[in-house]
C-alpha cells in the first residue's frame, strides 16, 4: 500500500484491506501461541474497532483460551465479514502489553494497557491503522448509544418482524435515505443458494451424498470429490475466489465491477485447474457459492436466473428482487457508497452469481425471512434442514447450510450478512421465530453487531 500526505487512507485502501481479511478468513484452527507465565487471567474475547480513516472503521475481536495442555491459544475474527478463527501465530499478553501476529493474513498487532483493561495499539497490515482491544464485558463506545442512535448513523432501511400471539407485526424505518429502494444484498443471496439445494435434497431431486463430478465431469478429481453440502458449509476447501478470476495479465478485467466478466466458460475452466485445500474444516468461499448455483441450475437443466425465480421469488411474491446480471438492469437500485461515504458502480455477476447477486428491497426481505420464521407444511423439513447445524465455527457459533447460528445473550441467533463495494445487509432471526431483523444499507459500512443487537432489544 502507499503513502499518502492526507489523513485519509488512499481510495482504494479500504478495499483492499478488506480483502486482506477476507483472505485470511480460511481457517477455524486453534495454534499454540506464547503467553505470560499465568495466561488463564487473561482468556476471553477482546473486542475494538480498526480504524481505517476519520470516518471508517472495521470491528475485530481477538479470542484467547487454553487448551487441553493448558497452552494459550487464539484466533481473530473479522464479525462484520462473517469471517471466524483467522490463525493467530504468535501472541504475547500481560497486565502492561498485549501483542500478536498473524501470517495468514501477514497482519499483527502491539499495544500497551496504560493502566487501563483496554489495550491502546497499532495493527500493521502493509501499512498502521489504530486499534484499542478491550476484554468483552468492557463497555464499548457503541454500546453506550441507544439502538435509536446507532441507526441513526447509519444510510439504510430497517424492518423488525415481530410475531405476537400468531401475528406478524412489522415496523419499517428509513435513516437518512428514502424508502422502497432495491439494495445489493451481498452475500445474504447464499442463503437463497441453500435454500435450492436443501429443497432440491428434501424433494427427492438429488441425494445428500451428491458430488460436483456427478453434475460435472470435466472437473479434476479432488474438485470432482467435494459434496455439493461441503459447497453450503464452506467446508470444501476451494480458495475464497478462483485464481482464473484475473485475466491472463493477473488483473481483474474491471476493478470495479470484479465479477461481471466471469462467465461459465471460466468456471469449468477453473474446476479442471483448480486445487482443493487438505484437510480444511472452515474457507469460506465465493467460488464455492458460484459454483453451488450453477450447480443447481444444471441440475434442474436451467439457467440459475430461472431457478430461483421460480422456485423462491415468484413463490413468496418478492416482485422486486433479482440477480444483477448487466448495468442499469433496475431502475430502482439506490446508489451505493464506500465506506467512506464516496459513490461507486453497482456490481453485476455471471457465473459467480451465487456468491452474491441478489437485488432486493426490504419489503421483499420481510416476505423472506417470514416464510423461514413460519414455514408452511412444504417448506418446513426444508428450513429445518438449512438451520441443523453442520459445523462448530468457533464456542457458541455453528455454521448451518449458508446460515451462521451464534448463542448471543441468552438468545440463538440465526444470521447472514452481506457487503459488496458499495452497500452492507443482515439478515436474522430469533430461533424461537419471535424476532426478525433486516438492515439493508447502501454504505459498505458493517451494520451486523448492529442487527444483532437489534434481535435481542428493543429500539429506543
Amino acid at each position: 500500500m502507499c503513502k499518502t500526505k492526507s489523513n485519509l487512507l488512499p481510495k482504494r485502501t479500504i478495499a483492499m484491506l478488506s480483502l486482506k481479511l477476507l483472505a485470511g478468513l480460511l481457517l477455524v484452527v486453534c495454534l499454540p501461541a506464547t503467553a505470560a507465565s499465568e495466561p488463564d487471567q487473561f482468556t476471553g474475547t477482546y473486542k475494538g474497532e480498526l480504524v481505517l480513516n476519520e470516518t471508517s472503521s472495521l470491528p475485530l475481536q481477538l479470542n484467547l483460551k487454553l487448551n487441553q495442555s493448558g497452552d494459550l491459544v487464539a484466533t481473530l475474527d473479522s464479525p462484520a465479514q462473517g469471517s471466524f478463527g483467522i490463525p493467530v501465530d504468535q501472541v504475547d499478553v500481560d497486565s502492561s502489553k498485549l501483542s500478536f501476529s498473524s501470517d495468514i493474513i501477514q497482519a499483527s498487532f502491539v499495544g500497551q494497557s496504560n493502566d487501563s483493561d483496554c489495550y491502546h495499539g497499532q495493527f500493521t497490515q502493509g501499512q498502521q491503522f489504530p486499534l484499542t482491544l478491550c476484554p468483552g464485558d468492557a463497555t464499548a463506545e457503541s454500546e453506550q448509544k441507544t439502538a435509536s442512535e446507532q441507526l441513526a448513523e447509519h444510510m439504510a432501511e430497517v424492518a423488525i418482524i415481530e410475531l405476537v400471539d400468531n401475528e406478524w407485526q412489522v415496523t419499517k424505518q428509513s435513516y437518512n435515505i428514502d424508502s422502497g429502494k432495491q439494495f445489493e444484498i451481498g452475500s445474504v443471496s447464499k442463503t437463497m443458494v441453500a435454500f435450492l439445494l436443501a429443497n432440491s435434497i428434501q424433494q427427492g431431486q438429488l441425494p445428500t451424498e451428491q458430488t460436483v463430478g456427478d453434475v460435472w465431469p470435466e472437473a479434476n478429481q479432488d474438485v470432482a470429490d467435494i459434496k455439493l453440502i461441503d459447497l453450503a458449509t464452506h467446508h470444501s476447501g476451494l480458495p475464497r475466489l478462483p485464481d482464473n478470476l484475473l485475466n491472463q495479465n493477473q488483473t481483474l478485467d474491471n476493478i470495479n465491477d470484479p465479477y461481471a466478466a466471469y462467465g461459465l466458460e471460466r468456471l469449468q475452466q477453473a474446476l479442471q485447474q483448480t486445487t482443493v485445500a487438505p484437510d480444511v474444516t472452515y474457507q469460506y468461499s465465493n467460488f464455492g457459492y458460484g459454483l453451488l448455483a450453477e450447480t443447481m441450475a444444471k441440475v434442474h437443466q436451467t439457467t440459475f436466473k430461472d431457478l430461483i425465480q421460480s422456485e423462491l421469488f415468484e413463490p413468496l411474491k418478492m416482485t422486486n428482487t433479482g440477480l444483477a446480471i448487466k448495468p442499469n438492469q433496475y431502475s430502482n437500485l439506490i446508489a451505493g457508497h464506500r465506506i467512506d461515504g464516496e459513490s461507486v458502480p453497482h456490481w453485476h455477476f455471471d457465473a459467480l452469481a451465487g456468491a452474491g447477486a441478489v437485488v432486493s428491497t426490504v419489503d421483499d426481505m420481510v416476505n423472506y425471512l417470514k416464510a423461514l420464521m413460519q414455514p408452511n407444511q412444504n417448506w418446513q423439513p426444508v428450513v429445518d434442514r438449512l438451520l441443523t447445524p453442520q459445523h462448530t465455527l468457533s464456542p457458541g457459533t455453528a455454521q448451518g447450510l449458508a446460515w451462521i447460528l451464534e448463542g448471543y445473550k441468552e438468545k440463538t441467533l440465526v444470521w447472514h450478512n452481506g457487503q459488496t463495494a458499495g452497500f452492507s445487509s443482515f439478515v436474522g432471526f430469533t430461533s424461537d421465530s419471535k424476532r426478525g431483523v433486516i438492515i439493508l444499507s447502501n454504505q459498505a459500512r458493517t451494520v451486523t453487531n448492529l442487527g444483532k443487537r437489534l434481535l435481542v432489544e428493543a429500539v429506543r
